[in-house]
């Protein structure tokens, strides 16, 4: 099968994608280049991320770049966006997904309540920290930050897991207004359940959790919007919660 440049041909954009080796992030990964992106694609998982590059790279005739970091390291982050930088010139999407579930609220230990705030919340810093500045040069870019239904409300037996996406959420509305002047999007995904490993012991079923291809689809909704139009925050609710 030969491979083709996306829906759009060259649309000379590059997406960076944490956790893009698996789940909601090679799904949004897999549809950007669809439409003719370049990615920057970041995870922990060297063979992971490497059979996503294949598999995107027997369909799209894109440029793929990896990096097998962990998020929680700002001088690794450091590295790969400028490599990125280098490579491409400038960064129009970035996708923060990198993230942990662990359960329990005062009873979590406290490895787990580390490891949730310097997954979900530092690696999110570290990749905005170092990226923000090279965004409002270009006075250009669209930020997606993954939060979750569980940073809006609480959720008992994930409240250490709540803390750090209602810390996400709350950084994220923050740098909405900030950078707006800069002619820079910012929005927080919040899904319930999705259909991914991460909740594999939720209790209800896979088929009525939302899909990635759900936040796949509010990716594109957002990014689909004029200049004029902004979405801080997109709620994407799993209905079977709501039915009872």
């Amino acid at each position: 099968m030969s491979k083709i440049r996306g829906i759009y041909l060259m649309t000379n954009k590059v997406a960076l994608i944490t956790g893009g080796s698996r789940g909601i992030g090679k799904a949004v990964a897999m549809d950007l280049a669809r439409q003719g992106y370049d990615l920057a694609l970041i995870a922990r998982d060297e063979v992971r991320l490497n059979n996503v590059k294949d598999e995107i790279n027997t369909l799209y005739d894109v440029n793929i770049s990896t990096f097998t970091l962990d998020v929680q390291n700002l001088d690794e982050v450091k590295q790969a966006i400028d490599n990125t930088l280098n490579a491409h010139k400038k960064i129009d999407v970035v996708f923060n997904n990198a993230g942990i579930l662990k359960n329990g609220t005062d009873n979590i230990s406290p490895d787990d309540f580390d490891a949730l705030l310097n997954i979900n919340l530092k690696g999110m810093y570290n990749i905005l920290h170092t990226i923000v500045p090279q965004l409002k040069t270009q006075k250009s870019g669209y930020i997606f930050n993954l939060a979750s239904m569980a940073g809006k409300v609480g959720v008992p037996g994930l409240g250490a897991y709540a803390l750090t996406k209602f810390g996400v959420v709350g950084f994220n509305d923050s740098l909405y207004y900030e950078l707006l002047p800069y002619n820079i999007k910012v929005t927080a995904l919040c899904p319930s359940s999705i259909a991914t490993d991460m909740t594999r012991d939720f209790t209800i079923s896979k088929e009525q959790m939302i899909s990635t291809d759900d936040i796949v689809k509010a990716v594109n909704f957002a990014l689909s919007l004029s200049d004029n139009a902004c979405v801080p925050e997109l709620l994407i609710k799993c209905k079977t919660y709501d039915l009872g």
